[in-house]
């Protein structure tokens, strides 16, 4: 007798990330990735193979129409912490789990927004263009020219206390920073590194640096518009290494153009790659190409954690105890 085959379950990997290495699951999977470096896939090719695939990593948008067309599916892991590439309420109603892995990408985010809010304080991106374009550089040299500002004993508030913020409150606490935050809800003091809950206003009001790591979501959406800007002070600094369409951009432009607050850095935007030119033309912002996660050690621990999540929930039974499962409530349902 034949023995019987067994095709092996297919993963959709859309994007080829250097540094994200799944050759763990190749023995075990098929995995439907690129070929050439940095390639994405196109739509038209994510959706030839959607038919097939038993898993999904969310590198692209995974929406109701891609959710109906993948009739196999059986989990979707986030590429990272953030879902709002997910239409999660639809992977839901099919009862298909949406896992991500924010403990990956916590720390990396973290000190990337404090290498932003240092950068920012101390003008050091605009002096080192200056250095570099300006004829004569010796008034630069003046003493007294182009003040910055310690970090020590200045007030930092943080816009969403999850684990990026909690970690962002460790360094700023070693700086000697005030630590101000707004959450959904208050955290045990335990956990936020001496930080106090405020309300949104006091927020924007006390702070001196407001750095945002909230999740996208109706609520968060555009939160940063001219009325919550104008409630900041004309010296502070606001940081976004959270989602580009929390901070409306027209309104940021508006109000470092008429120094209504004095500098920004921002590592997201609201329709990556695109970039607003109002945004480019000012010297008194930072822009990185969302860059939060992009270091050796972090994408290598992302590609583990997907990796995990893949060998445990293909795997029969599909438990998934030990992850970080975004709707738990699909496994309620399967057990009424």
């Amino acid at each position: 007798m034949s023995p019987i085959f067994t095709p092996r379950k297919k993963i959709l990997i859309p994007a080829n990330v250097p540094g994200h290495d799944f050759s763990i699951l190749e023995a075990e999977f098929e995995l439907i990735r690129p070929a050439e470096a940095y390639r994405v896939f196109s739509d038209a090719e994510i959706d030839a193979v959607l038919p097939e695939i038993s898993a999904f990593v969310s590198m692209v948008a995974v929406d109701k129409k891609r959710l109906a067309a993948a009739q196999k599916l059986e989990v979707i892991a986030a590429n990272g912490a953030g879902t709002d590439n997910v239409d999660v309420r639809a992977a839901t109603e099919r009862r298909i789990p949406v896992i991500n892995i924010p403990e990956t990408t916590s720390r990396a985010t973290a000190e990337h927004a404090f290498a932003l809010i240092l950068a920012a304080s101390r003008r050091v991106v605009e002096l080192d263009r200056r250095m570099r374009i300006e004829r004569d550089p010796a008034p630069l040299f003046d003493m007294g020219r182009n003040k910055g500002h310690d970090l020590f004993g200045r007030t930092l508030g943080i816009f969403g206390m999850g684990r990026i913020g909690r970690t962002l409150a460790g360094f700023a606490r070693a700086f000697g920073m005030t630590i101000l935050y707004h959450n959904r809800q208050p955290l045990p003091a335990d956990e936020t590194n001496g930080a106090e809950y405020v309300d949104f206003t006091e927020l924007l009001i006390r702070s001196d640096i407001v750095s945002i790591h909230a999740p996208l979501n109706d609520q968060s959406r555009n939160r940063f518009n001219r009325q919550a800007l104008a409630k900041m002070k004309p010296d502070a600094i606001l940081i976004n290494s959270g989602r580009g369409a929390i901070v409306d951009v027209d309104a940021l432009a508006d109000a470092l153009e008429n120094g209504r607050i004095a500098a920004a850095a921002l590592d997201v935007f609201p329709n990556e790659p695109s970039v607003p030119e109002k945004l480019k033309v000012l010297e008194n912002i930072i822009l990185t190409p969302h860059v939060g996660t992009n270091t050796h050690e972090t994408r290598r621990a992302m590609a583990d954690a997907i990796a995990c999540v893949m060998r445990k929930m293909l795997r029969e039974p599909a438990d998934p105890s030990g992850l970080n499962l975004v709707n738990p409530e699909i496994y309620q349902v399967r057990s009424e």
